[in-house]
């Protein structure tokens, strides 16, 4: 199975259109995609991260969950609509597993740990990027 890491070193790290989104937000909930009267935001624990479309602001979400503070995000949208399926699948299937090996775990903070650690195995993605 492809790592996110290596997907996003490969395919995103490889163009000349990039521009570098930070985050200083904590992910205490799940973080969503909301469309409002200006354009697109990905909210979390009542903070806003303003996107340019609602392609962006899944694209950033996924970094976001991984636990990235920082992330290269191409400028065409027509790109990010043909690589986000990857992203969001091998997301999808990386919290499958996860959810299947953890289900006899009940303390959630070894969940919450072991979770951290696995999404930071998957995104390492070089010096670019801090955690």
């Amino acid at each position: 199975m492809q790592l996110i890491g290596d997907l996003y070193r490969n395919k995103i790290l490889t163009r000349d259109d990039l521009v570098q989104r930070e985050f200083t937000l904590s992910l205490d909930e799940e973080p969503k995609v909301i469309e409002h009267l200006f354009g697109w935001e990905l909210r979390i624990n009542g903070d806003a991260i303003d996107c340019r479309s609602e392609i962006e602001a899944r694209y950033l979400r996924i970094f976001l969950e991984l636990g990235l503070q920082e992330v290269a995000v191409p400028a065409s949208d027509e790109y990010l609509k043909q690589i986000l399926p990857d992203l969001e699948y091998l997301k999808r299937r990386v919290d499958e597993i996860l959810d299947e090996h953890l289900e006899t775990v009940f303390d959630p903070r070894i969940k919450a740990k072991v979770r951290r650690d696995v999404y930071a195995k998957i995104a390492e993605i070089g010096p670019t990027t801090k955690r």
